[in-house]
């Protein structure tokens, strides 16, 4: 069973947008922006939750982790509530970090080739990397080897993230 199958994508970018993936057409920024702003709605609600529930007034502590492909910085702008078109009821900017995991073209092939059922065909990694924009040294993300192993690329992004939050 796939995401779209198992109804957690349809629910976020909708049955259209895993139509499409699933018949190897890539998505486009209008296909995109509808599930990002859902996205950036759950993290706002997420922070709410935790400023309501929070009884030290800590805020520093809220942590809230979310996996996706931002490719593009208007995507990760939309998710931290710093773009301009962004209709946002509280207009909060989240503190936010991205992880880019750096990988080779002959990595990211071997990892979608191994991976079965999945909306995601090979023949669309190439619109993937045409989009791609690295993120700027002042949009607070880690790049880390993603050509590395699971567990060396874990290790690296919580030795970064440990020095950023304790310094």
């Amino acid at each position: 069973m796939n995401m779209c199958e198992s109804g957690i994508a349809l629910i976020v970018m909708g049955p259209s947008a895993c139509e499409k993936m699933s018949n190897g057409i890539p998505l486009t920024d209008d296909d995109r922006f509808p599930w990002l702003k859902t996205v950036r709605q759950h993290l706002v609600e997420a922070y709410q939750q935790s400023v309501v529930n929070d009884s030290d007034s800590n805020l520093t502590k809220v942590r809230v982790v979310v996996a996706c492909s931002a490719l593009k910085k208007i995507y990760r702008d939309i998710l931290r509530g710093s773009y301009a078109g962004l209709e946002d009821a509280l207009g909060l900017k989240l503190k936010t970090n991205f992880v880019f995991l750096n990988c080779s073209e002959r990595v990211l092939i071997e990892r979608i080739g191994s991976r079965e059922g999945h909306f995601m065909k090979p023949n669309m990694l190439q619109s993937q990397l045409n989009a791609l924009q690295k993120p700027d040294v002042d949009e607070g993300a880690i790049t880390v080897n993603g050509d590395e192993s699971l567990s060396t690329i874990i290790a690296e992004v919580a030795k970064c993230l440990t020095e950023w939050y304790t310094i």
